[in-house]
């Protein structure tokens, strides 16, 4: 128990530290400049996934990278009509979502959002949950079988730091979904038992 302490309050370091490396060298520079967007991205490690979308949640572009140096791209909007639009970038543990917003010929990022999302990671027979809740919302942690049967639910209240062990040495031979709610946000990892 108290290695997995340890795990939890290093991992919690960790991802407190990352918002404030992610200011200093935030790695995605998106320029508006006229009717198109200029996009670049330095130092993808690991998998990151770009998603260009409009407002009604059409899929415009979408690309998937992988361990790359220097990425960049030009989202040309001219043929486009007014409007929202949303550029998602997807990596490991959070996504950030710029709103592009296109009125009287020009485009201008009207909001950036980012969300930090639920690191989960297995050993043997158990799942293992970590969140970075900064703003305390409540969060609800489920776990259903490959039927949908609700077999446990958990809400966390008030807590900056959500950490979770969920042992299925004693499940049944099953698929299990391990499902992390927070306010509208909904996160999963499936949990194979042989």
């Amino acid at each position: 128990m108290k290695t997995f302490k340890r795990i939890c309050y290093s991992f919690a370091v960790i991802l407190m530290s990352t918002p404030l490396m992610a200011a200093a060298n935030p790695g995605i520079v998106l320029a508006p400049v006229g009717k198109s967007v200029h996009f670049q991205m330095e130092e993808v490690t690991g998998e990151t996934r770009i998603d260009f979308t409009d407002k009604a949640g059409k899929l415009l572009y979408s690309e998937k990278l992988v361990d790359v140096k220097h990425y960049a791209r030009k989202f040309d909007m001219k043929n486009l009509e007014e409007g929202s639009y949303f550029v998602k970038v997807e990596d490991v543990s959070r996504l950030k979502t710029y709103t592009l917003l296109l009125k009287d010929g020009s485009l201008r990022i009207s909001t950036i959002e980012e969300k930090v999302k639920p690191f989960f990671w297995k050993k043997g027979k158990k799942l293992y949950v970590n969140l970075l809740n900064l703003d305390s919302e409540e969060v609800e942690i489920k776990v259903i079988d490959s039927n949908n049967r609700i077999l446990f639910v958990e809400r966390i209240d008030r807590t900056q730091v959500v950490e979770k062990a969920i042992n299925f040495e004693k499940a049944y031979s099953d698929m299990y979904t391990v499902i992390v709610t927070v306010k509208e946000d909904t996160f999963s990892e499936n949990v194979v038992i042989d």
